[in-house]
């Protein structure tokens, strides 16, 4: 992805071809080297027009969201996939709607706290929110599964429903999914505070992802440590 950037803008994106492209290593990416982490994706990624990107949470949200765009295919539309084998969650999100699948999913509602997870950092987002709510902390968890375009309308009724959100991504925080939701709350004067959850701006060491997820503090004791340095 990183060398075909200028394939991906002047022949894909500029051109509006209807090609679905599958990364592999969104995120990071073990012991393979520094440079093959996939934490800056979404940084440059962002800003190139008629280009769509989702991120499922599992393997039955990306096989939903293969099938559903080899129907209809019409734009330039990226599925990101991390590195290793995808978790199984949630089988049943074959039963949604397609105008309920393409909305950010509600997992659970709370009163003090929005966990807003990216991808497959679902799984460690809703072991933070399982702990912060035993510590009293009432706490939601939304899947956002669509970053670009985001789901405006859906995303600013669910946050206005909260003075806290934090937006988990296991990507650099320059550019990344957190600072396209912190630019939409300014945008739309959302009476919220926003912790942006992710990698500094760094070449990333070789690692296994769990350790990698620990040194960064995007594991489920980092989320919630996090969440309470800034807030509780």
């Amino acid at each position: 992805m990183q060398r075909a950037f200028d394939q991906l803008i002047h022949d894909v994106c500029f051109m509006d071809l209807p090609i679905l492209i599958l990364t592999v290593r969104t995120g990071f990416a073990g012991y393979d080297n520094p440079t093959h982490h996939g934490i800056y994706d979404f940084s440059f990624l962002r800003g190139l027009p008629n280009l769509r990107t989702m991120y499922p949470k599992d393997i039955h949200e990306l096989e939903r969201m293969v099938r559903g765009e080899m129907r209809s295919l019409e734009h330039p539309t990226l599925i990101a996939m991390p590195y290793g084998p995808g978790e199984s969650f949630d089988p049943s999100v074959f039963d949604e709607s397609d105008e309920s699948f393409a909305l950010p999913e509600i997992i659970e509602s709370g009163d003090d706290l929005l966990l807003l997870t990216v991808g497959h950092k679902f799984g460690a987002a809703r072991e933070a929110r399982e702990r912060l709510c035993a510590e009293g902390i009432g706490t939601g968890l939304v899947n956002l599964r669509y970053l670009k375009p985001l789901p405006d309308e859906a995303l600013v009724r669910i946050m206005r429903s909260y003075r806290r959100v934090a937006v988990i991504e296991e990507a650099v925080l320059e550019g990344g999914v957190g600072s396209a939701v912190a630019a939409l709350a300014m945008d739309r004067e959302l009476d919220c505070r926003l912790l942006r959850i992710g990698v500094p701006c760094v070449f990333v060491e070789p690692g296994s992802n769990d350790e990698l997820c620990r040194a960064y503090r995007l594991d489920a004791d980092g989320i919630v440590s996090q969440c309470k340095d800034r807030w509780f």
